[in-house]
């Protein structure tokens, strides 16, 4: 790659948003070979662990201690490696930026290097999304596919709850979503990120929030899209070949959906640093471990 792929310069939410599906239509398969070298292991992951609505449904009565802090460890496994591919998209984008296209293999090097910091991330972002994102989902659409008549006060009870948690688990999603990109582009820690993601986030503003919506709704699209179908069909399909079926969709879906919310948030942490730090971009360049093909790429890239 003899230049940049990106200008440096202020980005609004179109321009963002355009550059992110022009990326992705432009490097489409590589892209998702990125995210199917942990595809492969977020589908295992997915299928053994239960159900959350069943896992709540039925505890303490049917369910024990080992058995929700196996359920927990799985779901932080995989976050792991959730965030773990978006980290190798974010350290692509961030090596377009100076003029370099590394391998896949490349980026999943970088993103190894952080992944203590990523376990941290991990285990919050996939605590908040399990009670204030995923939980509301499933006992909404188990609501609408089964009726009122099959719930009992408990399961009501749980509904409620979950449902309070949906606006706080978007709000904690939305302040963490650019610790990934921290991580691995600074090479810093997870409680280093966290506070970067949140300066980050707060100076961006509306801008931000416009953009998380975008990955937001294009996650959710893609589940819905592939997954309510499966769900809905589970009515008539054995329980066991449902749960699987339904989990092969929900890979599909992170499979396609993955990609354009790595790269809206990356190019969200580059607009929010070229905004408000002197980002140099000769610096970055070292830092990310750029070879000498990166010094035409910056040559005339000065800041706005």
């Amino acid at each position: 790659m003899a230049a940049s792929e990106f200008d440096l310069r202020p980005m609004s939410v179109g321009d963002i948003l355009d550059r992110t599906v022009g990326f992705y239509r432009r490097h489409f398969l590589y892209v998702v070979r990125t995210v199917a070298v942990v595809a492969p292991v977020l589908g295992p992951l997915s299928i053994w662990r239960p159900s959350l609505t069943d896992l709540m449904a039925n505890w303490p009565a049917q369910r024990g201690v080992q058995e929700i802090a196996w359920w927990m460890l799985l779901y932080v496994a995989e976050g792991w490696f959730f965030s773990l591919g978006q980290g190798a998209i974010a350290y692509s984008i961030a090596m377009s930026f100076v003029g370099e296209a590394p391998t896949v293999r490349a980026c999943y090097r970088r993103a190894l290097r952080r992944s203590g910091a990523m376990v941290w991330i991990a285990g919050l972002t996939s605590l908040v999304w399990a009670a204030g994102i995923e939980l509301p989902i499933e006992m909404g659409l188990l609501l609408a596919v089964e009726g009122l008549e099959a719930w009992d006060l408990g399961t009501g009870s749980l509904l409620g709850l979950s449902m309070g948690l949906l606006i706080p688990g978007a709000i904690v999603s939305f302040f963490v979503a650019l610790a990934v990109p921290a991580i691995v582009i600074e090479n810093i820690g997870a409680l280093a990120a966290l506070r970067r993601s949140l300066r980050l986030m707060r100076r961006n503003g509306w801008r931000a929030v416009l953009v998380f919506l975008f990955g937001f709704a294009l996650s959710l699209i893609a589940i819905l899209v592939l997954w309510l179908p499966v769900v809905v069909l589970g009515i008539w399909i054995p329980k066991a070949e449902s749960k699987i079926v339904q989990d092969v969709m929900a890979q599909l879906a992170i499979l396609l959906a993955v990609p354009p919310m790595a790269i809206a948030y990356t190019l969200l942490y580059f607009d929010s640093r070229i905004r408000h730090e002197a980002l140099d971009l000769s610096v970055m360049a070292d830092s990310l471990g750029a070879g000498p093909k990166a010094a035409g790429a910056l040559a005339g890239q000065e800041m706005p």
